[in-house]
């Protein structure tokens, strides 16, 4: 369970791992049965482990690595992680790094059945209001939901969905079948991400800071499933995506002009 989330801070460590791991949770959605049991804290200079939150038996890390982020702004270490329990099933959960120990700040409603999944498909200011969102995609095997949690004074607090998303082929250590970039170029970030079948390529935005809902940029059909993490590059007003697919081919798709 080596995967190491970097954080750019001057009064936090830069990386945190999951550790302890376990076979408790027979789920198996990123291709085997391990599971992490515990979440550390590393030190920066040293590689030596600061602090470690460890599990009660009844929840795992379903995921591959903790994303070290400051939601904040001011500074502090969040840790957003995808926590399953064993009946109730996953739920994204944000862990905070202060006085030098770990401390669950706040996580999602779990989806409510064992072996039910979500996955992170991004961390952005995604309104323009200030305040980070975490996007995620509630069973993205099984016609997912896109949801955005506004995270605010230590609290997570759902502000839109949309049926209809994918961002997880079922078996794949694969999690980055998404990616953020201002589309449409208002100045608010926007996320492109695949359909629930994984045949098209969607471009969506929240439409307001009050009330938001997902409205859709753009879609992409495409011939084969998307299975690969999604590239995003700008080169001033070109904006190219390059999308891989289950068949093989590559396709880069590039804003405002014909798909190849």
């Amino acid at each position: 369970m080596s995967n190491v989330s970097p954080l750019q801070s001057a009064d936090a460590p830069n990386r945190f791992i999951y550790s302890d791991p376990t076979r408790r949770y027979a789920h198996a959605v990123l291709g085997d049965d391990i599971e992490g049991g515990s979440l550390v804290a590393i030190d920066a200079e040293t590689g030596e482990p600061i602090n470690k939150l460890v599990l009660p038996e009844n929840l795992v890390f379903e995921d591959r690595w903790p994303r070290a982020v400051d939601l904040d702004g001011f500074g502090k270490a969040h840790v957003v992680t995808l926590l399953s329990e064993a009946s109730t099933g996953a739920a994204v959960a944000v862990y905070e790094f202060a006085d030098g120990k770990l401390s669950l700040a706040a996580k999602t409603p779990a989806i409510g059945r064992a072996n039910r999944w979500m996955n992170i498909a991004g961390i952005e200011d995604f309104d323009g209001s200030g305040s980070a969102s975490i996007a995620v995609v509630r069973t993205p095997h099984i016609g997912g939901t896109l949801e955005f949690w506004r995270w605010s004074k230590g609290t997570l607090t759902k502000v839109a969905e949309a049926f209809g998303f994918s961002n997880h082929q079922y078996g794949s250590p694969e999690l980055r079948l998404s990616a953020i970039e201002d589309f449409d170029d208002d100045g608010v970030s926007d996320l492109a991400l695949p359909s629930a079948d994984r045949r098209s390529l969607q471009l969506v935005k929240l439409s307001s800071r009050k009330n938001p809902e997902v409205d859709i940029i753009a879609s992409v059909s495409l011939p084969s499933p998307i299975d690969k993490a999604i590239g995003v590059t700008r080169n001033g007003d070109d904006v190219v995506l390059t999308v891989g697919l289950e068949n093989g081919s590559v396709y880069a798709i590039h804003r405002g002009l014909p798909n190849n």
